[in-house]
């Protein structure tokens, strides 16, 4: 069995309904597949867009990514606080409360 990382991008409409945008499988989640997904999103899908806003798991390559695509002030990211509060009770289940307040 093969396997791959279901990467995805989705948005909300004018009835707050989520719309998928754009998604893709990639053989590996690192920087190299974040930055080809980020750029066809953005030379194929938000084109133009002035700013863009991400929200997303703990893994790095997004946050590399979305730093050199879109910098501050046209690109925001930040973590997911349902992964962070996951994270943080695991942490503290293991003694280690740390890299988050």
């Amino acid at each position: 069995m093969l396997n791959r990382n279901l990467l995805v991008v989705v948005s909300f409409n004018a009835n707050n309904e989520i719309v998928h945008l754009a998604y893709t499988l990639v053989e590996e989640e690192n920087n190299v597949n974040w930055r080809w997904f980020l750029l066809c999103l953005k030379q194929y899908i938000i084109n133009d867009c002035t700013s863009i806003y991400i929200i997303s798991d703990m893994h790095i390559g997004i946050k590399n990514e979305m730093e050199k695509i879109w910098p501050e002030p046209n690109g925001y990211h930040w973590y997911c606080a349902q992964t962070l509060q996951a994270i943080s009770i695991i942490n503290l289940k293991i003694g280690q409360p740390k890299g988050f307040v």
